[in-house]
């Protein structure tokens, strides 16, 4: 699983800052005199959401109080545990936790993601967390992120602090993942638990250094009027790190396990495989293997429709009205007697709506037609249209020539003889409706075919050809 983890806190002097991240690595890393291994995760028990963090190795820290470099800031750098090597106490450059049922992986833990993709994808995601996603007031997850930078599950939360402006400082848990549904399945193992058990830390620390406090002015008899008990973080006041918050020494590297933990449950809590999808049922098995509708029979059919119907509605998109880009469907003529592709001849009036919209864009009309009678057998002895073929023609117009237009109204009159008067009307004009595609639906699915025909095997069908079929089965 390809994922990080990371605990962000807003600087009160630096603002949104990475703390300490954990991240999965598949490859052998030899580790140095400045790396610090916590003991692997082999007893933990996989069966729960949460389990008691494995015990710190003895001797492995040191009892050297942590110092913190003079150009580092305590709030929003980690304390990692200082390592004796016999000749030198150094702090630990990162923490490493192995994975006992898998040797290939580790749990690297730094105080930065070491990869120049991954330090940024963490920085905007610090910054997004703690500012533009952060609500006042509001504990809890918000998800966010895009495919460029991954995606972020996010778990604010405050910590008490005496010497913080409000008493409190943000923090946040992290997870970045590149997957976003498997980000979200794996929210339960970024425990919320982890979040309230550093809180109770802290308010621990807080309630001793408020009664402290308490106590001191009781002593120094500071009047009611004093402004004391008001002041924030004076400027002179450094400001604190978590250990020091927490009264922990060794907390990040019970961070740094609790991260490999939760890195590892989650991978193998969710993991992917093929499952077998849902077996024919024994209808669909005893049904003859020809009764399957073909793409190539569908569009033969179609013909046949399109030449018995002989009206559909035209699809045209409005144009110059207050519905600029609605589609607009009207009933309308045709006829498919004057060519053998499929094409269909209209004759329409230039004071229709559907003309007017067409000429604004003859590139893209369409066309739906539907049965006008039974050509599936009933369903259970019951005949509805649904049972039968519809399907929408997609195309463009073009306008037939003046020259031709008796050619056309003797092959449109086959198809609608009642038109011929229409011919004296100065409105009227004929055009063409060439199919470019269409998508069909032959009825109930299973055994009629249900999707797009290619526009060249619209063209090649022919009716004639279905019915010859039909004579000879």
């Amino acid at each position: 699983m390809n994922a990080l983890i990371a605990l962000l806190h807003f600087c009160e002097v630096h603002g949104p800052c990475v703390v300490y991240c954990t991240q999965t690595i598949h490859q052998t890393h030899t580790l140095s005199e400045a790396d610090l291994n916590i003991p692997a995760l082999k007893s933990m028990p996989l069966e729960t959401e949460t389990a008691p963090l494995p015990p710190i190795r003895k001797n492995s820290l040191s009892n050297t109080p942590q110092k913190i470099s003079p150009g580092a800031c305590a709030a929003c750098t980690a304390q990692l545990p200082l390592v004796n090597t016999g000749q030198i106490v150094t702090e630990a450059k990162s923490l490493f936790t192995l994975d006992q049922d898998d040797a290939s992986i580790k749990y690297i833990g730094t105080k930065s993601p070491q990869q120049n993709h991954l330090y940024k994808a963490v920085r905007l995601a610090c910054v997004r967390s703690l500012t533009a996603e952060f609500c006042q007031g509001r504990d809890g997850p918000v998800l966010f992120g895009d495919d460029e930078n991954g995606y972020v599950m996010s778990y604010m939360f405050k910590l008490r602090d005496s010497q913080a402006r409000g008493e409190a400082r943000f923090y946040s848990l992290m997870m970045l993942m590149t997957d976003r549904v498997y980000l979200i399945s794996c929210w339960p193992f970024l425990v919320r638990s982890m979040a309230l058990n550093l809180q109770e830390r802290a308010n621990i620390v807080f309630q001793k250094e408020k009664e402290g406090s308490r106590h001191q002015s009781i002593t120094r008899r500071t009047p009611i009027s004093s402004q004391d008990p008001f002041f924030r973080r004076k400027s002179n006041t450094a400001l604190r790190s978590l250990v020091d918050l927490l009264g922990v020494k060794d907390i990040y590297a019970q961070i740094q396990a609790q991260f490999s933990y939760t890195l590892k449950l989650s991978s193998r809590k969710r993991m992917e495989k093929l499952c077998m999808g849902r077996t024919e049922s024994p209808v669909y098995k005893r049904m003859p293997v020809n009764t399957l509708q073909s793409v190539q029979v569908a569009a033969q059919l179609a013909r046949r429709v399109v030449s018995d119907a002989g009206h559909g509605t035209i699809l045209t998109q409005m144009h110059g009205t207050e519905f600029d880009e609605f589609p607009f469907g009207l009933l309308e003529y045709y006829s498919d007697k004057c060519t053998d592709n499929g094409n269909l001849l209209l004759f329409m009036s230039s004071l229709q709506m559907s003309t007017r919209n067409m000429h604004a864009n003859s590139e893209k009309v369409g066309f739906t037609i539907n049965a006008l009678k039974e050509y599936n057998p009933p369903y259970r002895n019951h005949s509805t249209p649904v049972q039968q073929p519809r399907f929408t023609l997609f195309g463009n117009i073009k306008s037939v020539p003046e020259s031709k237009s008796e050619e056309a109204m003797s092959c449109f009159s086959q198809t609608h003889p009642e038109a011929k008067p229409w011919k004296s009307f100065h409105d009227f004009r004929f055009y063409e409706f060439q199919v470019q595609g269409m998508y069909y639906v032959g009825g109930f699915g299973g055994t009629n075919y249900i999707g797009w025909i290619p526009a060249h095997i619209y063209h090649d069908a022919h009716p004639r050809k279905l019915l010859v079929q039909n004579e000879n089965q």
